[in-house]
């Protein structure tokens, strides 16, 4: 029996209240269900200004995460140029390194040629001089024969001096 009386009171209480009046702002006199309404489109059109506000800011989200991924591909893109770059750097590295080695090569032949032609100018101008000390080793060689007959001559001519 007390919960009929418990439940009795409930739906009087329910049905009072959707026949209850409220004094709006406007101080105007409107049933519940009206006032009900009236706040239901209110929330509405809370609900649909905050909708299109945060389509708006998703929009400009989308604009800036595109603007980020351009600079994160731009970044890319010159990480890659320089990873590429590098890669040809070495290869140009090797490249100086055999063309220095070829250098390095074909300037020894050529010194080791030089050295040669200084060689066979040097036996070249051995060989002048060579005439050169064959003339004077005649010339010394009449030079003594003159100072062997002078002496001779002088021994000689003394012995008839004095006889």
């Amino acid at each position: 029996m007390f919960i009929a009386l418990f439940i009795l009171i409930q739906l009087i209480s329910y049905n009072s209240i959707l026949f209850c009046q409220i004094e709006n702002t406007d101080n105007n006199i409107i049933e519940l269900k009206e006032y009900i309404d009236l706040r239901f489109k209110e929330l509405e059109k809370r609900i649909n200004i905050q909708f299109e506000q945060i389509t708006k800011s998703t929009a400009l989200s989308l604009v800036q995460l595109n603007d980020r991924f351009a600079n994160t591909n731009e970044w890319r893109n010159a990480l890659n140029d320089i990873i590429v770059g590098s890669a040809k750097a070495k290869d140009v590295e090797s490249n100086i390194k055999l063309i220095r080695d070829e250098f390095v090569s074909i300037t020894s032949v050529i010194r080791d040629d030089v050295q040669g032609l200084q060689l066979s100018r040097a036996t070249l101008e051995g060989k002048a001089s060579q005439s050169s000390v064959v003339i004077g080793y005649v010339i010394s060689t009449l030079g003594i024969m003159i100072g062997i007959v002078n002496v001779l001559l002088f021994i000689l001519l003394k012995k008839h001096v004095k006889q």
